[in-house]
């Protein structure tokens, strides 16, 4: 007779009509098939009215997540409305504040979380990484603003910077005129 606590993730792509339940089975270490007991209970999962998600691997960077010093990349963001309501005017700013680095996207609006078209894919273009920036990994932080303002919510990635190219180093050459 044990009392505990638990945590569940729970997938953003659920539906009203989804039915949850949870299984508990509890038995003695050792003695599993002999001393058992298992109970199960429905589980009712209700989305808030506003919620707006920069999903785990919401964030991506292309051409790759390791960047030279000097060159350019490009990032893009997920955002999905997993609340009860439509969201319009949401917006996504991208922060990498080591980088000098710092985006807002367009408004655009979201249908609710029971739609298919509940999510937007934000793309920021030809971003530059310093020529003098450090060499080592930098935190992305991608917000998301809904709810007419009033919410957000906020996903990380991360870009690693490395030695940029080396110019060529040329040898002087005498030149003789004949």
């Amino acid at each position: 007779d044990k009392d505990f606590e638990l945590s569940l993730e729970v997938p953003s792509d659920i539906k009203a009509d989804d039915e949850f339940i949870l299984f508990v089975k509890g038995f003695e270490d050792g003695n599993e098939d002999e001393h058992c007991a298992e109970s199960q209970v429905s589980v009712d999962i209700q989305r808030e009215k506003h919620d707006v998600i920069i999903p785990k691997n919401g964030i991506n960077i292309q051409p790759t997540t390791t960047i030279r010093q000097g060159e350019n990349f490009d990032v893009s963001v997920k955002a999905l409305n997993v609340g009860e309501s439509d969201e319009d005017g949401v917006t996504v700013r991208l922060n990498i504040p080591e980088l000098g680095i710092s985006e807002t996207s367009q408004s655009f609006d979201l249908n609710d979380g029971e739609s298919n078209d509940n999510e937007q894919v934000v793309s920021f273009r030809d971003l530059k990484v310093p020529k003098d920036a450090k060499i080592k990994t930098y935190s992305i932080e991608a917000t998301v603003t809904f709810d007419d303002g009033d919410s957000t919510n906020t996903g990380f990635g991360e870009l690693t910077v490395i030695e940029g190219e080396k110019p060529a180093i040329t040898e002087p050459v005498d030149v003789l005129n004949v």
